[in-house]
């Protein structure tokens, strides 16, 4: 599922916090999507290298964790990823009743669930 995430070329928004690197594209968006794998499952990057027939070093998916994946990077990817799972979404269903639980038509995406409490509402 992560791979099919990639097709809006999330991974594009990972750079390095390193001055220089000399990863070819395809290498680090194998090494992204295991290192993203490995910490979105919570299994570690040590457990990922022991069980995939991948190729990849443990050490090159900590250098990929620590140089590529900071909070920053992290929230664009997101931001991108949502971005375009909502622009698929309008593209196969626009009608309004789709769009009920919008703020307003062409605002940032906010949704919400039906029933869902607000903050306000918790307070």
């Amino acid at each position: 599922m992560l791979k099919n995430a990639d097709l809006t070329g999330f991974t594009d928004e990972f750079s390095s916090v390193a001055a220089y690197e000399r990863i070819d594209r395809a290498t680090l968006q194998r090494r992204l999507l295991l290192a993203l794998f490995a910490l979105g499952t919570n299994m570690g990057i040590r457990v990922i290298v022991a069980t995939g027939e991948h190729g990849e070093s443990e050490a090159a998916l900590r250098h990929i964790r620590q140089h590529f994946i900071t909070v920053d990077n992290l929230c664009a990817a997101v931001t991108k990823l949502a971005n375009a799972t909502f622009a698929a979404r309008e593209r196969l269903a626009p009608d309004p009743a789709h769009q009920r639980g919008r703020a307003r038509r062409g605002s940032t995406a906010r949704w919400r669930l039906p029933g869902a409490r607000t903050r306000s509402s918790l307070l």
